[in-house]
């Protein structure tokens, strides 16, 4: 109920929304609300483009687009799928998305250059198929590294277990 003034005028109801008796809002409160649906949404993941990640036994913030140094260096170990028991040789450089950041040697076979497709909870590199026509193909590999000098790689089109490498230097 609105209250007469010293004048005694009652102040008209403000009409912004269109409807009488009912005030709109400010746009930072609908900014507030959208933000706050995708937050919810994404779990927080919407514009921040950090990545948590534990280094070292310490937590810190790192770029999203960039190969974790945890990852680079030389890694040897024994492949998997369809040339198994040979051995196996990734290099891995620093990089960003869409850089060529190393290669892996299949010892016999062929040598394929690695290129970064994704870093996250597991880094993406696709494994391109070489030119000179070895019986090596294009593979994309999903890499974790479990902080104990072991590297794991899963390949998305070859049906074998996932390979486990160590580093070398």
């Amino acid at each position: 109920m609105l209250m007469a003034g010293p004048s005694g005028h009652v102040p008209p109801t403000p009409v912004l929304s269109g409807r009488p008796g009912v005030a709109r809002r400010p746009w930072y409160v609908w900014v507030a609300a959208v933000l706050a649906g995708l937050l919810a949404v994404t779990g927080g993941g919407v514009g921040a483009g950090l990545l948590l990640t534990r280094t070292a036994g310490l937590s810190a913030a790192r770029d999203t687009r960039t190969m974790p140094a945890a990852f680079v260096g030389t890694w040897t170990g024994m492949s998997g799928g369809d040339i198994t028991g040979v051995v196996m040789t990734v290099r891995i450089t620093d990089g960003r998305v869409g850089d060529v950041v190393g290669s892996t040697t299949y010892e016999g076979y062929c040598t394929q250059r690695l290129t970064l497709s994704a870093v996250g909870p597991q880094v993406v590199v696709h494994e391109e198929e070489p030119a000179d026509g070895s019986d090596c193909y294009a593979s994309d590999i999903r890499m974790s590294f479990d902080h104990s000098d072991k590297l794991t790689l899963e390949y998305s089109v070859r049906e074998a277990a996932p390979v486990t490498l160590v580093r070398q230097d």
